[in-house]
């Protein structure tokens, strides 16, 4: 997700919103059972020295694979 003009600050504050929301509900299927499910949440901000998306892209994606290696259902920043 891009949040433009948002500080680091914010977009954690977001990804944090979204993931608790998730955390808190449950998806009930067809068949009556509840499913869990936890979400992992990898957070960048645009650095001036950043070329192009992938740069990004590459650090979110780094930030993602940390919040997992930290447990899971979590959101770690990466500046």
């Amino acid at each position: 997700m891009l949040l433009p003009e948002t500080t680091p600050d914010k977009a954690q504050l977001v990804a944090e919103r979204i993931r608790a929301y998730q955390d808190a509900n449950e998806f009930a299927a067809e068949n009556g059972i509840h499913i869990a499910v936890k979400l992992s949440v990898g957070v960048s901000a645009l650095r001036a020295t950043d070329e192009k998306f992938l740069d990004l892209y590459s650090r979110s994606d780094k930030a993602l694979y940390q919040a997992k290696y930290k447990g899971k259902n979590t959101v770690y920043y990466l500046s």
